[in-house]
């Protein structure tokens, strides 16, 4: 998660929305996604999750789990459902969906139930480079 927070703080520099994502797979490395403003698809995580199955030959992600700045969205939660990453773990959420969490809703729906969650992890750093970005730019739905 540090290094995703890492690369989070080097986007917002540059005045990019701080979201980094970062997956592994048996302790290794294996794909780093940013997201983009040019295109409405390019969240950091469908970008890691393009790159490791691109790199993995395969889009089937099991065993990989997936760290994220900010709580992933609906559609990047659904494409890791598909993708069967493993475990997702997250800094902060966005409040996008208000007390509501991204994969609580997934579930009341059906989908994403084998997908291991853990919040929170260096929450008040990857909230700070969240508040900064919307304190400069306005919140932003991810």
């Amino acid at each position: 998660m540090n290094k995703a927070l890492a690369i989070a703080q080097n986007e917002l520099k540059k005045g990019n929305y701080p979201c980094c994502c970062l997956i592994v797979k048996n302790n290794r490395e294996v794909g780093i996604g940013i997201s983009s403003d040019k295109d409405a698809t390019t969240h950091a995580e469908m970008e890691a999750i393009r790159k490791v199955s691109k790199n993995l030959h395969n889009y089937k992600l099991r065993g990989c789990v997936l760290y994220s700045t900010i709580e992933p969205c609906l559609m990047c939660a659904v494409a890791m459902n598909y993708a069967g990453i493993s475990k997702v773990i997250y800094g902060c959420s966005h409040g996008e969906y208000g007390k509501k969490k991204t994969f609580d809703l997934l579930r009341e729906i059906g989908i994403a139930k084998k997908i291991m969650v853990e919040e929170g992890i260096e929450e008040r750093k990857a909230k700070t480079l969240l508040n900064r970005f919307e304190s400069k730019y306005g919140k932003v739905n991810h």
